[in-house]
């Protein structure tokens, strides 16, 4: 068997059927309206905003709060047991900080929901951290918010954004969401950072699936898995994926685009293209087509979640 396509084990759920689009409308109108609870914070759901940085008895992280309101509604979505809730909470904070923006009156309301989704997207996580294979699967696969929905909602949401096909399949991972949301507590919590650190120095090794790349690289798809050196093998161009020696890489690069750079115009000829202006040209050109090719992976327009949830 090809050692590339070895993993320690693939995750416990199959992605495939993993419902995302059902529960977006179910997380937000469970922060929205805590019905259910609004003997002890009705406030939250209807007229004061509550911060995070501000911690007392009548604050998000105050510990009333904790068991009568963050408590509960994780449990009950911790039974789902669906890989997809912390991406879905995440999706749920993006549209409460863009309705903040459009309906400035509530604007303290809509930011205290946000962070509600923060917490709880936290909270979810931690019921994943036993098994740490499936842990790296919640954040670093990228899910689809229209996976579940009926034909209908699809076409609706298509006609909303005058998008296409390919469009509304563009998917992305909880870390992506929450770096777009700038959850960052959630970034910044011990078990994010576990996986973050593991990613950055090529310990954790997964595929992603590119679908606005120039030359895509999704013929060989891969498991997640712990890269083991004592199996892998001797040289290996997978590892030229890993944030870390892709630093290095860059820098190396730009280094010695700025070295050719000043060593073309040590040595310009007015008369003639001499070996250090042709290497500039081919290094400059290198240079502008890797930075086109990023942009262009990562997408130029952020979508509007308004429309869509």
């Amino acid at each position: 068997m090809d050692p590339e396509t070895l993993s320690i084990r693939p995750p416990t759920t199959d992605l495939a059927s993993v419902r995302v689009f059902p529960l977006i409308p179910a997380l937000r109108r469970d922060i929205t309206c805590t019905c259910t609870l609004q003997h002890t914070i009705a406030d939250l759901a209807t007229d004061s905003a509550l911060s995070w940085e501000l911690i007392s008895t009548s604050q998000l992280t105050a510990a009333d709060i904790n068991f009568s309101i963050v408590r509960p509604l994780v449990n009950k979505y911790a039974r789902l047991r669906n890989m997809a809730v912390v991406y879905a909470t995440l999706v749920v904070r993006s549209y409460f900080l863009s309705a903040s923006e459009s309906d400035l009156a509530f604007s303290g309301v809509m930011i205290a929901r946000a962070n509600l989704a923060e917490i709880m997207a936290m909270k979810l996580l931690s019921r994943f951290a036993h098994d740490y294979i499936q842990l790296v699967a919640v954040l670093t696969t990228t899910w689809n918010p229209l996976v579940g929905a009926s034909r209908s909602v699809v076409e609706g949401v298509k006609l909303a954004l005058h998008a296409h096909d390919d469009d509304v399949d563009s998917a992305q991972s909880a870390i992506e969401m929450a770096i777009s949301t700038s959850a960052k507590n959630f970034l910044a919590s011990p078990v994010t950072q576990q996986v973050v650190n593991d990613i950055y120095s090529g310990r954790v090794v997964f595929s992603v699936t590119a679908h606005r790349s120039i030359l895509a690289d999704n013929y060989k798809p891969r498991a997640i898995e712990i890269y083991n050196p004592h199996n892998a093998p001797f040289i290996n161009h997978y590892r030229l994926r890993v944030p870390k020696y892709r630093t290095y890489l860059d820098f190396f690069n730009f280094t010695l685009l700025l070295l050719i750079f000043v060593l073309c115009l040590a040595n310009h000829d007015r008369t003639k293209l001499n070996f250090w202006e042709v290497a500039f040209i081919i290094m400059g050109s290198a240079f502008a087509l890797e930075e086109y090719t990023a942009s262009t992976e990562h997408g130029w327009i952020k979508p509007d979640l308004d429309t869509v949830y």
